[in-house]
């Protein structure tokens, strides 16, 4: 003897029917090829004014000011473990060998390594963070935008350091679009009224 089917539950005449939602249509190849053209512009157009910021710094009408404490840590892509750790180490190490020869020449040694940290070794260590930062950004646009998008660096015109740009919150292609603009010769003939709109950068 065979059982009698389930009892379908009852349906809620409250509830409207459900439509399921479309899919998402893929691409169409022109619609590709129309991504690739504009990526490909954009990356063109910003080759094109670093390398007129490049010019700029060569020539000595824009200077970089970078902060120490935000690019030099773990995670910037300028941070340098051996610049950091290797002189310190150093100079630790050989406090802690004069220990074992002498207590009050090894309390001498992590003085003076104290002190020289402060005053020697971190001007050292900021001075090459400044000069690996600038010798980074100009090595190419791919460079520049990782950097600008990491922070911790402001552009300002060699002529005026109140008017500037900095990074990451500022937009560097509106201020190089303005050198450009009023170009002169292989350099940027910018005046401080047409860089007036940039003036987030240090005071």
């Amino acid at each position: 003897m065979t059982s009698p089917p389930p009892e379908r539950p009852p349906e809620n005449p409250s509830e409207p029917p459900r439509i399921e939602p479309d899919l998402p249509q893929p691409p169409s190849a022109a619609e590709l090829r129309a991504r690739a053209l504009a990526k490909a512009k954009h990356l063109e157009r910003d080759r094109a004014l670093h390398e007129r910021m490049r010019i700029a710094h060569e020539n000595g009408l824009i200077t970089f000011y970078t902060n120490f404490r935000h690019l030099n840590r773990g995670g910037s892509p300028v941070f340098s473990v051996t610049d950091n750790m290797v002189p310190l180490l150093s100079l630790l190490l050989i406090s802690v060998g004069l220990l074992f020869v002498s207590i009050f020449a090894g309390l001498g040694a992590l003085i003076f390594t104290s002190i020289a940290y402060l005053f020697l070794l971190r001007p050292w260590i900021a001075r090459r963070l400044r000069e690996r930062t600038i010798r980074k950004m100009m090595e190419s646009a791919h460079n520049w935008t990782v950097l600008w998008q990491f922070g911790g660096i402001v552009i300002t015109l060699a002529s005026n350091p109140r008017i500037g740009c900095a990074a990451p919150g500022s937009d560097w292609r509106a201020i190089a679009r303005s050198f450009v603009a009023h170009a002169q010769g292989p350099g940027l003939g910018v005046g401080e009224h047409d860089a007036r709109p940039f003036t987030d950068g240090p005071r």
